[in-house]
């Protein structure tokens, strides 16, 4: 099962061409799920910044730094590893790094 999550993490990587990833990794889940060894080689060849400085209960200081940190690196895709904080912060990140307003006051 997890070398075919490896592989289709693979197959849209090399499909879509991304030279860099923003990953928003669980810091626990990342390590204690051997998710940070197995994703070694899939991303070894690639541009990574890593996003794991938040609580699980992430605050509004928390998004903002990991959307400054996005908009920084302007990454080809955004990967999120660990549970629903991970997922959930991900997507906040992802869906607020491209807005033109102030995403406070969204």
């Amino acid at each position: 099962m997890l070398d075919n999550n490896l592989a289709t993490i693979r197959g849209v990587l090399d499909d879509r061409s991304c030279r860099s990833v923003f990953l928003v990794a669980d810091p626990l889940a990342f390590e204690l799920s051997g998710a940070s060894e197995s994703l070694r080689e899939v991303l070894a060849s690639r541009q990574v910044t890593v996003f794991r400085e938040f609580q699980s209960n992430p605050n509004s200081e928390e998004l903002l730094r990991g959307i400054e940190l996005y908009q920084s690196v302007q990454p080809d895709i955004i990967l999120a590893v660990g549970g629903g904080t991970a997922i959930d912060l991900a997507k906040l990140i992802a869906f607020c790094a491209v807005q033109l307003d102030d995403v406070v006051h969204l």
